[in-house]
């Protein structure tokens, strides 16, 4: 997605300064660009993604001053008009290098994570914030993906293959009922903890909502060390880490074939590939 809006027009609308622009990154939802060097512009790439930028600005209001990790401040949320066809949201930028660049030596950071997760999901958001916030249930998030997801299996790896992963995914699905629902990020990886000197900070809460708090340790399952990432569940307090391994473990499947239904439409060539070879890797540990 490469085009861009009138960005004189659209800073003049949402009351900030137009200097430097500069994109910062795309994901499936919206595209990211920094705007003076102090604000970021958040694009939304299709008609449903308006709403996850709400919900993300409610989000971050909720939680201003209640977790021991930087926010960004959300100033203004633009419904689709004009000035951009779907919509877009305008927030404070927040300074500091992913974990991505900074890699899992430092388990002072896992802790941090850890301890900021726990205090995040013992947060109770009063009625109008939680009218914004997306209810996270595994099982009707299935019924959208789980076909076109499983469609796509067929074409690249046979439908033997995708009829295991079809009798897979609903096991999944009907193993783990979300019985204790609570606020989530829902997206939490490297790319969105940022460190500045031991200041942490968490960006893109795009797919905040009310659901299982087990799911915000899936990405860092999957992308971060094991010594990191037991760390992290330790200093979070999780009442069974062994379960919690199981759980994620047939979690991360639900995760590969949401990328492999929506990354033809959003995402890359190479999301794909990502997409196919995490299931491939999945589906040999049980064979």
């Amino acid at each position: 997605m490469n085009n861009a809006p009138e960005w004189t027009d659209l800073c003049e609308a949402s009351g900030i300064t137009c200097g430097q622009i500069r994109r910062l990154g795309e994901g499936y939802d919206a595209v990211v660009w920094r705007v003076n060097r102090e604000h970021v512009v958040k694009l939304a790439k299709h008609d449903d993604a308006f709403a996850l930028l709400q919900a993300e600005a409610a989000a971050l209001r909720l939680l201003a001053g209640e977790l021991p990790v930087r926010l960004a401040a959300p100033i203004v949320e633009v419904a689709p008009s004009d000035l951009w066809e779907h919509g877009y949201s305008v927030q404070s930028y927040v300074p500091g290098k992913p974990l991505t660049a900074i890699g899992h030596g430092n388990l002072a950071h896992a802790r941090q994570i850890g301890e900021f997760l726990r205090l995040l999901h013992t947060i109770t958001p009063s009625p109008e914030p939680r009218s914004a916030l997306t209810l996270r249930d595994r099982r009707a998030e299935a019924h959208i993906y789980l076909s076109r997801a499983v469609a796509s299996v067929s074409e690249h790896l046979g439908r033997p293959v995708a009829d295991t992963v079809s009798r897979e995914a609903h096991r999944v699905i009907n193993d783990h009922v979300d019985v204790d629902t609570r606020l989530i990020h829902n997206d939490l990886h490297n790319d969105h903890i940022l460190m500045s000197g031991q200041n942490m900070a968490i960006i893109d809460w795009g797919d905040v909502g009310l659901g299982d708090p087990d799911a915000d340790f899936l990405m860092l399952s999957l992308m971060t060390e094991p010594a990191f990432f037991r760390t992290c569940v330790a200093a979070y307090g999780h009442p069974d880490p062994e379960r919690l391994d199981a759980k994620l473990d047939d979690l991360a499947l639900l995760f590969w074939l949401v990328l492999i239904a929506y990354a033809p439409d959003l995402g890359s060539a190479d999301d794909i590939a990502y997409g196919l070879d995490g299931l491939g890797d999945w589906m040999a540990r049980r064979t």
